[in-house]
């Protein structure tokens, strides 16, 4: 028997598949093995009647190789291997040599505090010896308990002067609301509270100031109004929980230059003029007006704004300010204030 070859290019550039086959390296024809004979000696003719197609073959995937193949050998192998052992050597005497050297030295006998040690200086600049550690040159932490820092004030207000009134079916309180904390008070108010004899509550009214802006010690008059009052036993007024600038922005003053009093249509009006002599651009100026009686008591107190919405700096402004006929008494002198908000 002849060695076998290629049944379609003759090339013995074979390679010997599992199952009886062969498959040329060349063109990549796969063929038939001799059934029995030992690889790669000798082979068998193609079986009969075949016959390869002309021109380069498709190659047509041969059954899978086996799962294991037996490694190839390489001469780097070895070397790569020695290279990483004696890498492993020579790590591990190193870490032993730092650790039997850290155990065997002593350890150092302190001289100095932890923190930097004191240094000082010759009258020629340079660095001396280090100072040895004294009770002298010892910078210790201060124990001494530190300042305490004031809690913020808090604000407080009362109610005070307060006098009671009917009108028709409606109920009056007008008092003088004071400022008594060390804090700006916003929107001072008040509530009062109706009830029957036997403890119900009745009514629930709330009243706030006309003057927003309450500096420590300044006052101003507030009213409460209770509409239609039903029938009760007692009442109970209490100071709502004043309340410190947030948001709000400190109003102006303006200067009240002239007013009187006028008579009309059955009711009496307070006009005059107000003028901005704060040297700012202000807008929303309100006037509030005070009734007193003779004894200086409260009696009422009501508002109003100016015609000019916008006043800028030196300007004036007329206003009228309708007497409320919600008093506790009869007003006998009258003081007028005017506020504005800075644009």
């Amino acid at each position: 028997m002849k060695a076998l070859k290629c049944t379609s290019c003759g090339s013995p550039d074979l390679q010997f598949l599992p199952g009886n086959f062969a498959r040329c390296n060349s063109c990549g024809n796969t063929f038939a093995e001799i059934p029995g004979s030992a690889p790669p000696t000798y082979y068998a003719p193609p079986p009969p009647g075949y016959a390869p197609p002309p021109g380069p073959q498709a190659f047509i995937p041969p059954p899978p190789p086996p799962m294991w193949q037996a490694p190839r050998k390489s001469s780097a192998a070895p070397l790569l291997i020695g290279v990483a052992v004696a890498l492993a050597l020579l790590i591990t005497a190193g870490a032993g040599a730092l650790v039997l050297g850290v155990a065997s030295s002593p350890l150092p006998t302190p001289r100095y505090a932890p923190t930097t040690s004191p240094r000082v200086s010759g009258s020629s600049g340079k660095p001396l010896e280090d100072v040895p550690l004294s009770e002298e040159n010892v910078e210790r932490p201060n124990t001494s308990p530190g300042v305490i820092e004031k809690p913020a004030p808090q604000p407080k207000g009362e109610f005070r002067d307060v006098r009671q009134a009917a009108v028709g079916n409606n109920l009056v309180w007008v008092g003088k609301y004071v400022n008594t904390g060390d804090t700006v008070i916003v929107d001072p108010s008040v509530t009062v509270s109706l009830f029957e004899s036997g403890g119900k509550r009745v009514a629930e009214q709330p009243g706030f100031a006309h003057r927003k802006w309450l500096e420590p010690g300044e006052w101003t008059l507030l009213m409460v109004l209770v509409a239609d009052a039903p029938d009760y036993a007692r009442h109970e007024i209490k100071v709502n929980k004043p309340r410190v600038p947030s948001y709000e922005t400190k109003p102006v003053k303006l200067t009240v230059t002239e007013w009187g009093m006028r008579r009309q249509f059955s009711s009496n009006y307070a006009i005059g003029t107000v003028r901005n002599s704060s040297g700012k651009y202000v807008k929303w100026a309100q006037v509030i007006v005070y009734g007193f009686d003779g004894q200086g008591q409260p009696v009422s107190v009501c508002d109003s704004y100016v015609t000019e919405k916008e006043l800028e700096p030196g300007a004036e402004s007329g206003f009228s300010v309708m007497i409320t006929t919600l008093a506790v008494g009869t007003a006998e002198r009258y003081e007028v204030l005017a506020f504005a908000t800075p644009d």
